[in-house]
């Protein structure tokens, strides 16, 4: 088979194979929605949209056949396997064996949690402890959050975290002129696993540091945050897999208030235990709190027929309606029925 050239046509290559087979690349996910099939490419991190009729076409043939018992659709046949071919998403071969799809198993982690957002307005005794346990949970990200900024506590946490195995901090705090920036910058300089400090409740826009994020919204706003735009997805491999077979933002999450209650995040209305009386492991595996994290959009109504269900960390707490059926009470800006988004043209 003669190397690729990304400025040939799809079927010039293709007429090239004694035995012409066309596949998508494993990394290309083809995905049918209600009025229209996006194919996600995870290794680029992009979105291509397309009819569905030619998902079925994909899913249906895998070779000249396709050309052979449509040829009266040749034309618009050959526009859109050129347009698959020359933005890297297929490729012809005459051994389509050799190229199975993605893996979309799942395999468990021994972690407990691997995001833990914890309000830390006061550090008690009950908070230290899970900071001491940090390891034994297996948290990757912390999000340390508060109310009103006190910079004593996030420095005390960030020592108790330094020889931990989290891999990034997010800070998440009002903003306060009484506070230095350069006492700011020398935390974020000594702590280099400190992402990004987001600062609430500002108008302050200015350049300041690199690692520094200022707000207009509230506390809410900011973890509360809903999918506005495609932008707000999470194109890549192991989140795609994580989608297929959990909650794609709820899977192995916990949200702790500065009284210690558990829950899922901040606007969740139930509280699962409190650190205070029980060791947040116990809470995290009770069948009750790791409800969420098997709530697949597929167990959504309204998200199961959308083109991008296997991307979408959607924050809303899904209702349940029945054994496995759960349903959003409040409404998704996108509408799947009519390709659009809310704030279109706003």
């Amino acid at each position: 088979m003669e190397k690729v050239t990304f400025n040939s046509s799809f079927f010039s290559e293709f007429s090239l194979l004694s035995d012409s087979y066309f596949k998508l690349f494993a990394s290309c996910i083809p995905v049918k929605g209600l009025k229209r099939g996006a194919i996600f490419d995870l290794q680029r991190g992009k979105i291509h949209f397309v009819p569905n009729v030619l998902l079925e076409l994909l899913e249906e043939y895998s070779d000249k056949r396709l050309f052979e018992e449509y040829t009266k659709q040749k034309d618009i046949l050959v526009k859109y396997f050129n347009y698959l071919y020359d933005n890297d998403l297929i490729f012809c071969t005459d051994e389509p064996h050799n190229f199975p799809n993605i893996l979309t198993t799942k395999y468990p982690t021994p972690n407990l949690l691997d995001f833990l957002s914890i309000v830390v307005d006061t550090l008690d005794s009950f908070k230290l402890d899970i900071m001491q346990d940090i390891d034994e949970l297996g948290i990757r990200e912390l999000i340390l959050i508060q109310n009103n900024l006190n910079v004593d506590n996030i420095i005390q946490i960030l020592k108790l975290c330094k020889n931990s195995k989290i891999t990034s901090i997010i800070i998440i705090t009002p903003y306060s002129e009484q506070i230095q920036n350069k006492i700011l910058i020398n935390i974020i300089e000594k702590n280099l696993r400190v992402l990004e400090w987001i600062f609430y409740d500002t108008k302050i826009t200015k350049d300041i540091h690199p690692k520094f994020s200022f707000r207009k919204g509230c506390l809410k706003d900011i973890l509360c945050k809903r999918i506005k735009s495609i932008n707000d997805f999470v194109i890549n491999t192991s989140a795609y897999i994580e989608a297929i077979n959990y909650n794609l933002y709820f899977y192995k999450r916990g949200y702790i208030d500065d009284n210690g209650q558990v829950k899922h995040s901040l606007d969740d209305p139930f509280f699962y235990g409190n650190i205070q009386e029980k060791k947040l492991p116990k809470i995290i595996s009770t069948e009750r709190f790791q409800e969420l994290w098997k709530v697949t959009k597929a167990h959504i109504k309204e998200c199961r027929n959308c083109e991008f269900r296997p991307v979408c960390p959607d924050n809303r707490i899904p209702k349940k309606t029945g054994e496995s059926e759960y349903e959003h009470i409040t409404t998704c800006q996108y509408n799947p029925h009519t390709n659009a988004w809310k704030n279109e043209g706003v």
